[in-house]
């Protein structure tokens, strides 16, 4: 009996290359909606894309928003704060979190275990927030 060859596995780096290209000729928006699109296939992928493709806070917000209302597995919440606590910068990221601790609170509290290696230790106003956070969510500083 003749087998077909079989395709071989497309290769990621191309993809990811294929994909980055067409992000770049898309508005902001369209980039935004893409990622959203793509986050449920391939997370790591979608975020590494997402830090390297969107410009505005306002989007990565959104598509954070986003992964916080889609977590299952709130240990995944360190791969979103691993992804967009340099875009975002700490003190951004504590106030972002900060404000979502109601709508999203097992998220927000399974971030707290994470958080704090993000949170720039000398900045006096990000640890503050992040001192809240974790009293408003019932954990200790």
């Amino acid at each position: 009996m003749k087998t077909e060859p079989q395709p071989s596995a497309p290769d990621q780096a191309s993809d990811k290359s294929a994909i980055t290209g067409r992000l770049k000729q898309l508005s902001e928006s369209e980039r935004l909606d893409m990622l959203k699109s793509m986050m449920k296939s391939n997370l790591p992928q979608t975020l590494e894309l997402a830090t390297r493709n969107l410009r505005s806070t306002s989007s990565v917000k959104s598509l954070f928003q986003e992964g916080l209302a889609a977590i299952k597995d709130l240990s995944t919440i360190d791969l979103w704060l691993h992804a967009f606590a340099p875009k975002l910068g700490s003190r951004k990221l504590v106030r972002f979190l900060f404000e979502q601790r109601q709508r999203f609170p097992a998220a927000v509290a399974s971030s707290l275990y994470f958080l704090p290696r993000y949170v720039n230790q000398s900045d006096k106003a990000s640890i503050r927030l992040l001192r809240e956070l974790e009293s408003e969510m019932g954990n200790k500083p």
